[in-house]
């Protein structure tokens, strides 16, 4: 026997209801991910931010990045060592060590890491302190603690925004940190 038309009908419709439900919310779940990569007065305004902000707290999607802003990357960086000659002028040395290499260009990612995060990190102090506690003791007897202070020195050039390249003309901003020895007990070199 056949099966009557009616039954073969509902789970058809049953299939086809259960379709448009998964796909419509396949479809609002991309348009908030799409949503969480536009700037955040856009995204945030309004009855749509909302509800926006509701959905994404309930399936922690919440995102704190936008697509259309410049990466805050350091453009380019310049280490350096600097001692104090008798007469109070920086004599400059490269910061690699051993031997007092200059900062290679293009950086490497090791030194690139290292003295990237020394500029932030709270620990900073205490890996610059490492490294002229090992600076100190490679320049052995010329260094003279009262005379001749080491000073590591990073200049970075932090990449501007694309707004601020176009209105000030100029790619990167330089902001040099200077690392003096703090007397403290250090890390291991």
């Amino acid at each position: 026997m056949d099966p009557a038309p009616d039954s073969l009908a509902a789970p058809a419709c049953r299939s086809t209801w259960v379709t448009r439900l998964l796909g419509s919310l396949c479809l609002w779940h991309a348009l908030t991910l799409v949503i969480c990569i536009l700037p955040g007065q856009w995204r945030s305004s309004g009855v749509v931010g909302e509800v926006l902000g509701q959905y994404q707290n309930a399936t922690g999607t919440q995102q704190e990045w936008t697509m259309f802003h410049t990466i805050p990357v350091i453009h380019r960086m310049d280490v350096r060592l600097e001692v104090t000659d008798p007469v109070g002028t920086p004599q400059p040395m490269g910061a690699v060590l051993p031997g007092f290499q200059p900062y290679p260009q293009p950086e490497e990612a090791r030194y690139y890491s290292l003295f990237d995060r020394m500029t932030y990190l709270p620990q900073g102090q205490k890996y610059a302190d490492a490294l002229l506690a090992r600076a100190a003791n490679e320049l052995g007897p010329a260094m003279d603690p009262g005379h001749a202070p080491l000073t590591l020195v990073i200049d970075a050039w932090y990449t501007r925004s694309l707004m601020g390249i176009h209105k000030l003309g100029e790619t990167a901003v330089e902001r040099t940190k200077e690392f003096r020895s703090s007397g403290k007990p250090t890390l291991s070199p």
